[in-house]
């Protein structure tokens, strides 16, 4: 059974030799090729190079195209600021209040450079990879996009206080998120995955999350020529992830290293796809030892579950990160099935 075909098994509940492993190696591929980041979030090769490098060095059954979603603040006219061990931040945004994004001329912004290069990387990504493991891109939902265009507050004051303007600006995003999928699936991406923020109770009202932010999500998503998994965003997703259960073409929900697998599938029922939840922010903290043991208590947890896909969560797993930790996850994964692995429990 090769990478693909047990990342599928796991979507479709079918018999598996062991778990697929997904962890979000995205920067670490730097590492592994001492590429200088700057050159690593603007060049598709140097990217998939590195990504090559992380299939040879883990053995990982899950690619992600570039995590650097600030190409969507420069390509609006934004401004970000590079690191050299980390992914780059806005510095500034293209627009200061809701009223200059409501009034941009969407029609072009799909060929900026800086979104050819996240397409390009997945083409590449895809055309190296995509026969025999799984290819996911990265990107952003609709009524999550306009933070990294007009910042994080002044998105929250328009979609508080200013729902006219927010409905607007959504649509113009659920255009341009659409064509930017589609481009993704086009590319050869198996699914996109889309972390979700603004559909979160604990920042917007639950009254705009029902009225506004799933509707909007409802009818892009059932736009797309592919699946889609939905990513806890940086919290905790159980207390709303009822919400997002019946959106269409959203096969999994990575959930956060703070939320609880059992919770999760009582609330979604027996289909959809759980991933997770090893914190890759902080694996650079933790022993091999440790890192072994949680990962059992993990897949012990899940043992019964067909439709689950061990993975990191949060962001990119440091570049820090001694090389001999990761290599515990996947070991502590194969060794959990042993070495000739066997059918997955139902």
């Amino acid at each position: 059974m090769n990478s693909l075909e047990r990342t599928m098994a796991a979507v479709t509940g079918k018999p598996y030799d062991r778990r697929a492993v997904g962890l979000t190696l995205s920067l670490y591929g730097a590492r592994l090729t001492g590429c200088p980041l700057y050159e690593f979030y603007t060049d598709a090769d140097k990217y998939v190079q590195g990504q090559l490098a992380v299939k040879k060095t883990f053995d990982t059954d899950i690619f992600y195209t570039p995590f650097v979603l600030t190409a969507i603040t420069e390509a609006f006219g934004g401004e970000v600021k590079y690191f050299k061990a980390s992914p780059p931040n806005m510095s500034k945004p293209a627009f200061k209040s809701g009223a200059g994004l409501s009034k941009f001329d969407f029609s072009n912004v799909t060929k900026h450079p800086r979104l050819a290069y996240l397409l390009e990387a997945a083409k590449r990504l895809a055309d190296s990879l995509a026969a025999d493991n799984a290819v996911a891109a990265v990107f952003l939902s609709p009524i999550d996009i306009p933070p990294l265009i007009m910042g994080i507050d002044a998105w929250l004051e328009t979609i508080l206080f200013n729902e006219t303007e927010a409905k607007k600006i959504m649509e113009l995003t659920g255009e341009f998120f659409v064509k930017m999928a589609n481009a993704f699936f086009a590319s050869g991406a198996h699914f996109v995955a889309l972390p979700v923020v603004f559909c979160n109770p604990a920042i917007i009202t639950r009254r705009i999350v029902d009225e506004t932010a799933i509707p909007v999500l409802r009818e892009n998503f059932s736009k797309l020529n592919g699946p889609i998994v939905l990513h806890h965003g940086g919290a905790p997703m159980t207390s709303f992830i009822d919400s997002l259960a019946s959106l269409p073409n959203v096969i999994g929900y990575a959930i956060d290293q703070a939320d609880k697998f059992r919770d999760a599938r009582s609330l979604l029922g027996e289909g959809k796809t759980l991933l997770g939840n090893i914190d890759g922010p902080t694996l650079n903290k933790k022993t091999p030892g440790q890192i072994a043991a949680q990962c059992a208590n993990i897949l012990k947890d899940r043992a019964g579950d067909p439709h689950f896909i061990f993975s990191s969560s949060g962001a990119d797993i440091p570049m820090d990160t001694p090389p001999e930790n990761i290599t515990a996850v996947v070991e502590a994964v194969k060794k959990f099935y042993g070495v000739e692995g066997h059918a997955g429990t139902r």
